[in-house]
């Protein structure tokens, strides 16, 4: 389990849906890019030196990092909302979590929002 936050320029995300449609920051890792995926976001891979300029040039509307991350890059100063993320891997879930087959279903279950 993990903590993330989730902050954008748009809007508060209070579900998963609310990321449809929204270009989400990722880093080059498929598990990041699937579950901007799985939440029907645009998942788009920048490397970190520029996600300062993506969000206030608008090449992104969001970033999942910790909040300690978003105020020491300064982050904040583009971005409106944040949501607290509680986030769980499959190895941490083990087999208490049950495992349809549908992997964007299964990351969208995998993971809380704690608006």
């Amino acid at each position: 389990m993990g903590w993330r936050n989730i902050a954008n320029t748009k809007m508060q995300i209070r579900t998963p849906n609310d990321v449809k449609g929204l270009e989400v920051r990722t880093i080059k890792a498929d598990e990041q890019i699937e579950l901007a995926k799985a939440m029907s976001g645009n998942p788009t891979p920048i490397s970190w030196p520029e996600v300062y300029t993506s969000l206030a040039t608008g090449v992104v509307d969001g970033t999942k990092n910790g909040i300690t991350d978003i105020v020491g890059m300064k982050f904040h100063e583009h971005l409106k909302h944040i949501t607290l993320m509680v986030m769980l891997t499959w190895e941490l879930c083990g087999s208490s979590v049950k495992r349809d087959g549908n992997s964007s279903q299964e990351r969208i279950s995998a993971f809380c929002l704690m608006g």
